[in-house]
């Protein structure tokens, strides 16, 4: 019993020719999720503490979440890998 032969070229050229969609679009929310709180949290939000300690890990956080989103946003314009089964 043998086992159907596989074109991995072709399967390689259409992995590489589809975009992830998903990626950019949560890319996408995460941004804009985190645009939208900055106004909601007005004066009293954590960004406005007098704690330095708060206020940096406020800032921190909100910059490994836009870089996660932007990552994710990136991966998805970037071409999928097709995985090809060694001999």
């Amino acid at each position: 019993m043998s086992l159907p032969v596989k074109d991995w070229n072709e399967r390689f050229e259409r992995s590489q020719a589809k975009p992830r969609h998903w990626r950019i679009v949560v890319g996408v929310i995460l941004i804009a999720l985190k645009i939208g709180q900055f106004p909601a949290n007005g004066e009293h939000g954590l960004l406005q503490s007098p704690n330095l300690a708060e206020r940096s890990g406020a800032y921190f956080g909100d910059a490994l979440l836009f870089a996660f989103a932007a990552w994710l946003i990136y991966s998805g314009f970037k071409p999928a890998k097709a995985k090809i089964p060694g001999d």
